[in-house]
């Protein structure tokens, strides 16, 4: 399924009838993808998205998206890509996000998310890149954190190297 609908000026909220595409692969338009970065999309992500089980890339970036990151994008286990930079999202990035275990790229910066990085980050051991930057994140990083591979180069990443992939977040060691 193509719908190539990036970087135009569709307005309102996502329908939560996205989430009747459960056999949507990949959400992002060009190519063979279907994208709605970069659009004036507003409101709420909707959990039903939480329905797209076969999705491996969602790509919201760049929109006005707000309210919290649902919980039941846990659910999205082949989900590859998940960006959701650049949107108004706040709360804390939802536990259950380590439920999508094939995850390679997550990038949520420039939201206003706050709270301590979930543990379950840790688990997701295909982790290649991660941007959390500009948000309001405190707390301590998880130690399971040093068991993610640094860019697939097949080593531990480096405490320096995690410091600059996770730069802006608030740390407080106790």
């Amino acid at each position: 399924m193509d719908l190539v609908v990036f970087d135009n000026q569709l307005s309102g909220k996502i329908p939560a009838e996205l989430g009747r595409l459960a056999n949507l692969e990949v959400f992002r338009a060009g190519g063979n993808e279907l994208l709605l970065l970069s659009n004036e999309l507003t409101g709420a992500l909707p959990p039903e998205i939480g329905n797209c089980v076969a999705l491996s890339r969602l790509r919201l970036g760049n929109n006005r998206l707000l309210n919290q990151i649902p919980r039941e994008i846990g659910k999205l286990e082949n989900l590859v890509f998940l960006d959701l930079a650049m949107n108004q999202f706040s709360g804390s990035i939802p536990a259950e996000i380590g439920g999508c275990s094939q995850l390679q790229m997550l990038d949520l910066h420039g939201n206003r998310l706050d709270g301590e990085l979930p543990r379950a980050l840790g688990f997701l051991h295909g982790l290649q890149a991660v941007d959390l930057s500009a948000n309001e994140l405190t707390g301590l990083i998880p130690a399971n954190l040093g068991n993610l591979l640094w860019a697939g180069a097949g080593t531990s990443c480096p405490a320096a190297l995690l410091f600059k992939m996770l730069s802006n977040l608030f740390i407080i060691f106790v």
